[in-house]
């Protein structure tokens, strides 16, 4: 698959930002990705979906931020991201949440934002 990484300024992603670099230096000059790879906290995510408003491909977060819930649990960065490259994809889901008021229950969901789980 064809990925696009942007690297980011914050110091929680510097490891991150090496491995892609020296790795995967095809991300960064990515034009027509099928992927938008993130790496931060959920407001990294926010900011991605923000800046590739049109982007109809898959977003796919590594977690480094606080909370973490808009971003995807990637443990072996290399293998991820190599498994990544080679399409395999196997499920993509939006993650929701319930909410309840005094009044009603509602579902929410999140910013209709991707989530990737690759193969290992």
């Amino acid at each position: 698959m064809r990925v696009f990484y942007s690297l980011s300024p914050d110091p929680r992603v510097a490891s991150f930002n090496e491995l892609v670099t020296k790795n995967f230096p095809d991300f960064l000059t990515e034009d027509i990705p099928e992927v938008i790879l993130v790496a931060g906290g959920d407001g990294a995510m926010h900011h991605a979906t923000k800046k590739f408003p049109d982007f109809k491909g898959v977003y796919v977060g590594k977690g480094l931020g606080n909370l973490n819930f808009l971003m995807n649990i990637i443990e072996d960065d290399l293998a991820t991201l190599g498994t990544l490259v080679q399409g395999n994809l196997c499920e993509i889901t939006n993650y929701t949440m319930t909410a309840t008021t005094q009044e009603k229950n509602f579902l929410v969901t999140v910013a209709d934002i991707p989530k990737a789980l690759t193969n290992k």
